[in-house]
């Protein structure tokens, strides 16, 4: 259903931590390193060799570790039941930009386990977060850019999260309003509510036609 109400795309944010001292040419090496890492990731000698050395910036080295399993000391086993994906991590990347992952790594909750359990976090939108947290990088598209959304705000990680939020308001018509409505309440995300209302307003026959427009969806937007 996503697929039919934006239309897909990705976005890049014009201002990030590094993004923006970043040439297109960087970009262009970052992607022929997670190329690489799909090749490395069944290498047992790339861990005893040298390979930091290749990488002259923290980006760079980072990058490499993307859903890598070089330096990894934990597993994220993502998704519902049957719907599952083992991604790789290193503990000392997230709480730099995942806050609420501090305890679970190195404060006095941190546990020494190999696997940590993520159910309610569809694979491909952790992945979408943990590029951003490994590569600088905020990749969306409209498939999954609620999901990702969800993601963000549950590890507090406010610039995605804004990233998310910004994609939406940019992919907003009459036709995804209503939809967009009651999620934009249910991710408490007041800017985008009013933004859904004046589409809503402006464009009201066509935006009540659409799919999620019901009028129960409506009356709880407007009581909120």
């Amino acid at each position: 259903m996503a697929a039919e109400l934006y239309p897909t795309k990705k976005l890049v944010p014009s201002t990030s931590a590094s993004s923006t001292a970043t040439s297109s040419s960087s970009s262009s090496s970052i992607q022929q390193y997670q190329q690489q890492n799909q090749t490395n990731n069944n290498s047992s000698n790339q861990s005893c060799c040298n390979w930091q050395g290749l990488y002259p910036t923290i980006r760079e080295r980072n990058s490499v570790m993307f859903n890598n399993e070089t330096m990894a000391d934990v597993h994220f086993v993502v998704g519902p039941p049957g719907g599952t994906q083992r991604v790789p991590g290193q503990s000392t990347s997230w709480p730099s930009a995942a806050p609420c992952s501090t305890p679970c790594f190195m404060g006095e909750l941190a546990e020494d386990q190999e696997e940590i359990r993520i159910p309610d976090v569809e694979p491909p939108s952790f992945l979408a977060m943990m590029k951003y947290i490994y590569c600088d990088e905020i990749d969306l598209c409209a498939d999954t850019v609620l999901a990702t959304l969800y993601a963000a705000k549950k590890y507090i990680v406010p610039h995605l999260a804004r990233a998310c939020v910004n994609f939406l308001e940019t992919s907003l018509s009459a036709k995804n309003a209503c939809v967009l409505l009651s999620q934009s309440c249910l991710f408490e995300e007041p800017d985008l509510t009013q933004r859904c209302w004046e589409v809503i307003d402006a464009q009201a026959e066509l935006a009540l036609r659409s799919e999620g427009s019901a009028t129960s969806t409506l009356r709880r937007s407007r009581a909120s």
